[in-house]
């Protein structure tokens, strides 16, 4: 049963003094709720998510074009930059800069544009 809405008193302020409701921190919001979940439901969360990771990868990769300058961090966390040769569905291909260049198939969530 949800909780009973208080009666407003309009002695209590006035409207110049109404404070806005502090931000809802959406993750802490989603812990909770998760909590509670049965294995059903916790599917759905699940499906949810993968959704929503899926879908930010196709705007990552959406972000680059061909001939773009970019940076990442390589497999044993050195900072590397290239240039786009391809942009497919979750990667990118890069061709790193250096003496001999290689290339790369990266998730496209891990490049940064270098302006």
């Amino acid at each position: 049963m949800p909780p009973k809405k208080r009666k407003q008193d309009d002695s209590d302020a006035e409207a110049d003094d109404v404070k806005p409701e502090p931000e809802i921190d959406h993750a802490q919001s989603a812990i909770e709720h998760i909590s509670h979940c049965s294995k059903e439901e916790l599917n759905l969360v699940y499906q949810a998510v993968r959704r929503r990771q899926e879908r930010l990868t196709l705007l990552a990769a959406n972000a680059f074009n061909p001939g773009d300058k970019v940076t990442w961090r390589g497999k044993k966390g050195v900072q590397r930059t290239g240039t786009v040769t391809k942009i497919n569905q979750k990667t990118v291909a890069v061709t790193a800069d250096g003496p001999e260049p290689t290339r790369w198939t990266i998730s496209a969530t891990m490049l940064k544009k270098v302006e």
